[in-house]
């Protein structure tokens, strides 16, 4: 199987200093895309979301749902959902720019954030650092296998597919300890 940089196929733009886009934007709330909103998004498969937009002000800078985002601090990826379209990007996060068409975006989610090799990679560039953030530069040096693009998107569609799975099965389980724990309280005012 044909291997390939990371560089090749997408572009990796690093957030806006927070410090920095106050001070252009002094008389302007800033809205950031924060871990929140990425660990909301990182579920947004499974709950479905309304694509109903809020008046958000749009901007340069803003982000588009179905941007693809990498978290510094826990190197996971995810896509911008609806509720989160509009938010500025921090230095926090990292935008992967599709600059080719033979790397499908859910693929992408797939080797970065479970492919053992690329896992492994992750972890190499991490070796050494204090602070657990690999450099743009690393991410971009990263190796990825590269099927043909129907491969890819059957590897990408099991992947989000499992998911949504996984996310339905916490959801119940949760369900299940909630009734549980309501009918044990029950039980014990009638003690």
């Amino acid at each position: 199987m044909k291997k390939i940089k990371l560089s090749d196929l997408v572009l990796l733009v690093p957030g806006i200093n927070p410090t920095r886009a106050k001070e252009q934007n002094e008389n302007q709330e800033i809205n950031y895309y924060d871990q929140n909103a990425f660990n909301l998004d990182s579920d947004y498969l499974v709950n479905d979301r309304d694509t109903e937009m809020t008046d958000i002000k749009q901007n340069a800078n803003s982000l588009v749902e179905g941007t693809v985002l990498i978290s510094n601090s826990v190197q996971l990826a995810t896509k911008v959902g609806s509720l989160n379209a509009g938010k500025i990007l921090s230095l926090n996060f990292t935008e992967v720019r599709f600059i080719s068409d033979k790397l499908d975006k859910n693929y992408f989610l797939y080797l970065f954030n479970i492919f053992r090799d690329v896992q492994k990679q992750k972890e190499r560039e991490k070796m050494g650092l204090t602070i657990q953030r690999i450099p743009i530069k690393a991410l971009n040096d990263m190796v990825i296998p590269l099927p043909n693009l129907e491969k890819q998107k059957q590897i990408g569609g099991i992947y989000i597919e499992s998911l949504k799975l996984q996310m339905a099965l916490k959801r119940k389980s949760n369900l299940i300890n909630q009734l549980t724990n309501e009918m044990l309280e029950k039980n014990m005012k009638d003690i």
